[in-house]
């Protein structure tokens, strides 16, 4: 497929990737199809393990998406702009077509980013010392995962997706990728609207649209509490808590069978989903105790302790002036939380840190009564929301899932 188009339009006129002569800057050897688990409601994604004329091993992602949403290349256009770290190189990018029956057809020429992080902590399970190694690696590689996302949120881009398979890792480098459910916010610094002629699509009502979408982004087992039981906003807090269950999700893959084995319905109270609610009010419960909320998560009398720097992340999202807050995020999906630089230190890295005392907002401003936890279950309603993605717990890796690293 060689297609060709009006050279005057940048992004249409690149759109020329599919078996190309070799040889050429463009050229790409499709080798695989990666196997992609994720069932999103009006998007299709498809994944290729790729050689490059150029650049060598890559993945060539084609996706459908909705032309009132925001295409995930352009939001790679503008995180290229910035000094961000931990994000995938994108070598080529462009619309093979910008409106077929209201969906886009786009191409990204990403570089390999290794393997996602469950398949990492589930590699270190064979080695010596795995608990200590585990250990080691979760307090290098979550401060690079927080602090792009904080970095992000400085130029006014949300990711909106943590989960398993967005984080990898390759040739001890970490990647934060698959932002194609971040949201472009009304902060931004970014020049939108370069971005939005370039990448044909009507600013104002891809931006509206991204925000109505807040209640139901995101994969499933990863949601903050606030998301689940519907809150009408996301804020950067919501995609920490969701980097706290990844994390808890991935060390569990250290103590717990191979990945080929897991059953379902998760044996995890704190991964058992019966419907959005229900999982909120189950975690604003569970997680209400420090000494033994791990347990909930998979971790029992045989298994080490949380890594402290993953118990500095539990305190900064689920406690408020040594108060434990989860049942305020259950009963009030207005509360704005705010981030402790005391405990924010001891995860992020010195960039997010000074761009968490520029951000404004985050922090909530008033006091709120704290409702009795026992009472959490009992006002959980009917869940009548519908997820971008499927409850479906093989869902849970992305983009990178099945890659493996040379």
């Amino acid at each position: 497929m060689d297609l060709t188009h009006d050279p005057s339009d940048q992004i249409m006129a690149k759109a020329r990737i599919l078996n190309t002569r070799i040889g050429s800057p463009s050229a790409l050897e499709i080798a695989k199809r990666i196997p992609h688990q994720i069932y999103a409601r009006h998007r299709s994604a498809y994944l290729f393990d790729t050689e490059h004329s150029i650049h060598g091993r890559v993945v060539l992602k084609l996706s459908w998406t909705p032309i009132d949403r925001l295409p995930e290349g352009a939001v790679y256009d503008l995180l290229a702009s910035t000094d961000i770290e931990n994000i995938p190189k994108i070598y080529d990018r462009g619309l093979l077509k910008d409106n077929f029956f209201g969906h886009r057809l786009e191409y990204l020429v990403i570089e390999h980013c290794g393997i996602p992080i469950d398949k990492h902590f589930e590699d270190i399970r064979t080695q010596d010392n795995s608990s200590t190694r585990a250990e080691k690696e979760t307090e290098w590689i979550l401060p690079q995962v927080a602090s792009c996302l904080i970095q992000a949120l400085g130029h006014g881009i949300l990711h909106r997706d943590m989960s398993l398979g967005n984080i990898t890792l390759c040739k001890g480098q970490v990647k934060v990728i698959d932002w194609g459910y971040a949201k472009v916010l009304g902060t931004t610094d970014l020049d939108i609207d370069k971005i939005a002629i370039r990448w044909h699509f009507d600013k104002e009502m891809v931006l509206e649209n991204e925000a109505k979408h807040d209640p139901l982004t995101g994969t499933w087992p990863y949601m903050s509490i606030q998301v689940l039981f519907g809150s009408p906003k996301r804020d950067i807090m919501d995609d920490l808590e969701s980097l706290f269950y990844v994390f808890l999700d991935a060390l569990w893959r250290l103590y717990s069978s191979s990945s080929s084995d897991y059953t379902s319905p998760d044996p995890r109270l704190g991964f058992q989903f019966h419907d959005k609610k229900s999982l909120a009010a189950t975690r604003a419960g569970i997680l209400g105790s420090k000494a033994k909320y791990p347990q909930f998560f998979g971790f029992n009398s045989c298994c080490r302790n949380i890594p402290d720097i993953l118990d500095a992340l539990y305190e900064c999202l689920f406690y408020s002036d040594d108060r434990y807050i989860g049942p305020i995020l259950v009963h009030d999906p207005h509360y704005k939380r705010a981030i402790d630089n005391r405990l924010a230190s001891k995860f992020l890295n010195a960039a997010a840190i000074a761009t968490l005392d520029k951000y404004q907002g985050i922090g909530n401003t008033e006091s709120t009564d704290l409702p009795d936890v026992s009472n959490v279950q009992a006002h959980t309603l009917a869940d009548t929301a519908t997820e971008d993605k499927v409850a479906n717990r093989t869902a849970a890796n992305d983009v990178n899932g099945n890659i493996e690293t040379v």
